[in-house]
C-alpha cells in the first residue's frame, strides 16, 4: 500500500470517530447539537487531528486499509502517549516491567504459606 493510500485510510479512520460521535446524537429522544460543532476552531483542530491520523498510519507502515483506519481512529490516544514513550516511561522503551503475582489459596499452599496476608513474599522452591 502506498503512502498516499496509508494517509487516506488513516485520515478517514480518524474522521470515522467523529461520524460515530455525531451518530450518537440521533439516538437520543431530543436531538441537540453540541456547542463544539458550532465553532470553526473545533473543526480546524479536528481536521488537524485527522491529518495526524493519516501521518501516523504512514509512520506505522500499515499494509492494509483496516490497519490504517485503526491507527487513524486511535490517533488521539497515540498522540497523548507520545511524551511518555519519548521520556522512557512507556511500553517498548526497554524499561523493566514489574509483574506482581496474583496470590490465591493454591499459590499460598504451593509455596508453603498458609497466611491470607498478600503482603508476604511468595516462597520460591530452591533449584535442585
Amino acid at each position: 500500500m502506498s503512502g498516499v493510500h496509508q494517509f487516506a485510510w488513516g485520515f478517514l479512520g480518524s474522521l470515522a470517530v467523529e461520524i460515530v460521535d455525531a451518530n450518537e446524537l440521533f439516538h437520543a429522544e431530543r436531538v441537540t447539537i453540541p456547542e463544539r460543532y458550532k465553532f470553526i476552531a473545533y473543526w480546524l483542530v479536528r481536521f488537524g487531528l485527522a491529518v495526524m491520523g493519516g501521518f501516523l498510519a504512514i509512520a506505522c507502515g500499515t499494509q492494509s486499509p483496516y490497519a490504517a483506519m485503526a491507527i487513524g481512529a486511535a490517533s488521539p490516544l497515540v498522540i497523548r502517549a507520545l511524551p511518555y514513550i519519548r521520556n522512557g516511561r512507556g511500553p517498548g522503551t526497554g524499561a523493566p516491567t514489574v509483574v506482581t503475582p496474583i496470590r490465591t489459596a493454591a499459590t499460598r499452599k504451593e509455596h508453603g504459606s498458609n497466611s491470607n496476608n498478600s503482603d508476604q513474599p511468595i516462597k520460591r522452591p530452591k533449584a535442585a
